[in-house]
């Protein structure tokens, strides 16, 4: 991008961001989504406290992300301090994203995210037990988001910047914090 070159700001970029994991909770089995959208809801809620919006934009993105994931109505969790939580998760996000060939980038950032949320090594987690976690499915629409963001970044960079990269990494570290503290 040139010097005079306009990109989305960073609500917009946080926008995109929310919206990616939105459809990621959307794409979920309705049983599942009805049991991990308070977990969700309460993480983007979270997350969207923590920016420098207004009233009016925080209402706004939250009622967004609730439309978009079809968790209209659904109540959301207690609220968590997350500052400082999931470096690892929000780190291996920023520095590899975005990257052309999704599916050698997407298995890395999967096992950081699970290794987060269950304080084992991937060799030691049980993903027998693990897979029938509501915290996996959380992971599951997670890594939908993280895809779409990736695949927007790369297709569209000037539309799809870095600053939406940083949003979905920060939401990702928010969203796994909440899952360990609250479905694991």
């Amino acid at each position: 991008m040139g010097l005079f070159s306009k990109g989305p700001s960073i609500t917009e970029s946080c926008s995109y961001a929310i919206q990616a994991f939105g459809s990621g909770i959307l794409k979920l089995d309705g049983d599942v989504r009805k049991r991990v959208s308070p977990v969700a809801l309460g993480a983007v809620k979270g997350f969207i406290a923590n920016q420098s919006y207004t009233e009016q934009e925080k209402n706004s993105s939250f009622t967004m992300f609730q439309i978009i994931s079809g968790t209209v109505g659904v109540i959301p969790t207690s609220q968590l301090n997350t500052y400082g939580q999931a470096r690892d998760v929000k780190e291996m996000i920023e520095s590899s994203l975005p990257f052309d060939m999704p599916m050698m980038i997407m298995g890395p950032i999967r096992m950081v995210i699970e290794e987060y949320i269950t304080g084992q090594s991937m060799a030691e987690i049980d993903y027998k037990k693990f897979d029938k976690n509501d915290a996996r499915q959380l992971v599951h629409a997670l890594m939908t988001g993280i895809e779409i963001v990736n695949t927007r970044c790369v297709q569209e960079p000037k539309k799809h910047n870095q600053n939406e990269v940083m949003c979905m990494a920060h939401l990702s570290a928010v969203v796994a914090q909440y899952a360990k503290e609250q479905l694991l």
